[in-house]
């Protein structure tokens, strides 16, 4: 999806494959203004994905495999200080 003025572009990060897929969902049906540029299973992925698309918002959950929530915020807090992680 092409970027409108005016709009945020997200990443959800869940390892949960029917809740990521939910959660994008509903951002998108809640409000034009927010997007989904990205989404990941795990905090590993989730940060490349991060790299790669450069987000406004990151919605991220705690508990997962390989770098879970709370190490991909403190990684994403020195590199990405612009990006609002949730």
């Amino acid at each position: 999806m092409e970027m409108k003025r005016g709009q945020y572009s997200v990443v959800v990060i869940e390892d949960e494959p029917i809740l990521l897929k939910y959660i994008a969902k509903k951002i998108e049906q809640t409000s034009d203004r927010f997007y989904v540029s990205g989404m990941a299973l795990d905090g590993e992925i989730g940060l490349h994905v991060i790299e790669e698309q450069l987000p406004d918002v990151v919605i991220s959950d705690i508990k997962m495999p390989q770098m879970d929530g709370l190490e991909l915020a403190r990684r994403m807090r020195d590199r990405f200080p612009q990006t609002v992680l949730l």
